[in-house]
């Protein structure tokens, strides 16, 4: 806790699954990268477990919101649990939550107020609330480009991400 992390080392750790899963290493799981829009390529800075269901790797449209959202209730649900443990890191969770939630219409009376107190029950609502909106097409999209995959791509290609396309010249004739 409190240790500082170098996001540089993020391209190494990917760079280590792939070369230990091209070496035929029999693991369960690997980090592997999302994969991205319509072409299914291998997004950047965001990663993923390759034993996750494919559609939960794919990312669309409105996927960096939707999964906001989800992580911002899985804060408060982490919260809740803690509160009764463990006052001090209840506290510094409830900061973080404080955090995601600014961008929530509604989930904080003060949002831009350092050390303002957030309030578990508010904070459901308006995120249940953007994710009537969003979520549920979300997922719609995600599960659909993950059939396409299945059909389209091989596992490993499922698993690191198809080939970018290429941009083609086309000259004056």
């Amino acid at each position: 806790m409190g240790e500082p992390f170098d996001v540089r080392a993020l391209a190494s750790i990917r760079r280590d699954e792939r070369r230990s899963w091209n070496s035929g290493t029999q693991r369960d799981c690997y980090i592997v990268p999302t994969l991205e829009g319509p072409w299914l390529v291998a997004g950047r800075g965001r990663f993923g477990l390759s034993h996750w269901p494919l559609w939960q790797r794919i990312v669309g449209p409105l996927s960096p919101r939707a999964d906001h959202l989800r992580a911002c209730r899985n804060l408060v649900e982490q919260a809740e649990r803690l509160r009764p443990l463990d006052a001090g890191a209840g506290e510094r969770l409830g900061a973080l939550l404080a955090q995601y939630a600014r961008s929530i219409p509604g989930a904080l009376e003060q949002p831009w107020r350092l050390g303002a107190q957030v309030n578990h029950e508010h904070v459901l609502i308006a995120v249940e609330h953007e994710l009537d909106l969003i979520g549920e097409q979300d997922e719609i999209w995600r599960q659909q480009q993950a059939e396409r995959a299945h059909g389209q791509l091989s596992e490993e290609q499922r698993a690191w991400g198809a080939t970018p396309p290429h941009a083609i010249e086309v000259g004056d004739d």
